[in-house]
């Protein structure tokens, strides 16, 4: 169903010979609405629902959707995370679309985790450090997001303050000083 809806969006004419603009923006739409339905059902079952989300992702970079490809690729990401896998791919794919604009760096609607869960702060720990090691404001900001869900649930036991520490001194500035501002006493 993906591939056609991508047929579709690419389409000059319409399957009336006439102006295909009409039916281009309609399986935009669908093809859109199909990509929420997956990554909201990430939200339940993200260990089933992966590899569709991918695709989605892939439908949705093809038919130049990349906004929406952003949301759903962190939508992806951080399903990947919940199931205790660091899908470092996907946090690279997320931090260059977000890098063609920043104003596509979000969080508030993806970053939830069980803190109770060794294999999630295991993978959520992975990720934050490779984020942290690029150096740049993307995966400095990206991992301070990260620790601060993962940290604020946690009641910030020691590991989650120790990254709030090291991102204090990123080589970002604004990594640096949001870090600065978090306070690991209030819960979140």
């Amino acid at each position: 169903m993906l591939e056609t809806l991508v047929a579709r969006t690419r389409a000059d004419t319409g399957a009336d010979g006439r102006s295909g603009r009409g039916d281009r923006a309609g399986a935009l739409r669908r093809l859109a609405g199909c990509g929420s339905a997956v990554t909201n059902r990430l939200a339940q079952e993200p260990a089933d629902e992966l590899a569709q989300g991918d695709a989605v992702v892939d439908a949705l970079l093809t038919a130049g959707l990349r906004r929406e490809a952003t949301g759903a690729v962190l939508s992806v990401a951080c399903a990947a995370l919940r199931a205790g896998d660091p899908g470092l791919g996907r946090w690279e794919r997320y931090l260059s679309l977000v890098q063609e604009r920043p104003d596509r760096l979000r969080f508030a609607d993806y970053l939830a985790f069980d803190h109770d869960d060794e294999h999630v702060r295991a993978a959520v720990r992975t990720v934050v450090g490779v984020l942290r090691e690029r150096g740049d404001a993307l995966g400095g900001l990206t991992a301070l997001a990260l620790v601060k869900a993962r940290g604020g649930r946690s009641g910030w036991p020691g590991p989650w303050r120790a990254e709030i520490d090291e991102l204090c001194g990123h080589p970002d500035p604004d990594t640096a000083e949001a870090a600065i501002l978090v306070d690991p006493h209030r819960r979140w």
